[in-house]
């Protein structure tokens, strides 16, 4: 009589078992989407770290264009004054 009573008990052992292995992989499966989202979070921050970087130096690289241009104009300026002198000393 202790046999019918040991078959509930060893189901409610296997039941527990593949209870145990699903919260086992519930547990593993949550620490690799932490690790996956740390590193996701890190990788961002670099990249903000990156962009940062970037805009600066985009700024700078604004600021020397608009120098540039303003230097080329004057360079423009001065050739323009000076084909207008040469015009007028080949004139006379």
């Amino acid at each position: 009589m202790t046999e019918p009573a040991a078959a509930p008990e060893s189901q409610a052992i296997d039941q527990l078992s593949s209870l145990e292995e699903r919260i086992v992989q519930v547990v593993q499966l949550l620490q690799e989407a932490r690790h996956a989202r740390q590193a996701a979070e890190s990788e961002v921050a670099g990249l903000r770290r990156e962009l940062s970087t970037k805009e600066g130096e985009l700024a700078v690289l604004r600021q020397q264009l608009a120098a540039l241009d303003k230097e080329r104009d004057e360079v423009r300026r001065r050739l323009e004054r000076l084909l207008q002198q040469v015009d007028s000393l080949v004139s006379r």
